[in-house]
């Protein structure tokens, strides 16, 4: 959403909610949140919270936990699926390869990070493929 649009909905559950109002830092929340989502999804949560006839206004969270940004509505639609370690976005066959890479990558830095204090960056993992990783570093785990 613009912030044109963010200030409509807002201006939109003022007219239901008179009591509704926001400051500064809250404003910038749901301005930060909102971007990121469609505005018709959001009008749409808006009128769910209405029909269920709530007396209070909605909170953000209400808003935006139950809908998808728009990032991951794109995602869906073009086949593609997210990491849940590592959240970047790859078709379903790259991920299938990806996941024990990640997944052993992330092991890794742990295991660095409570056994060596020391933190080991993700990429300066990933620069490896996983047998190399496995290798190298197999005994640590």
């Amino acid at each position: 959403m613009t912030d044109t649009q963010i200030f409509k909905f807002i201006a939109k559950i003022k007219s239901y909610y008179q009591e509704f109002n926001l400051d500064d830092e809250a404003l910038k929340e749901w301005k930060e949140k909102l971007r990121h989502y469609d505005e018709i999804d959001v009008y749409k949560q808006f009128e769910k919270h209405l029909q269920n006839n709530s007396t209070y206004p909605p909170r953000l969270q209400y808003i935006t936990n139950y809908i998808d940004t728009i990032e991951v509505k794109d995602s869906k639609r073009s086949g593609l699926c997210s990491c849940n370690l590592c959240k970047r976005f790859m078709t379903l066959p790259e991920y299938e390869r990806h996941y024990n890479k990640c997944l052993l990558i992330t092991t890794l830095q742990r295991v660095f990070y409570r056994e060596y204090d020391r933190y080991v960056a993700y990429a300066d993992l990933d620069i490896y493929d996983y047998e190399t990783l496995l290798e190298k570093f197999g005994d640590k785990i």
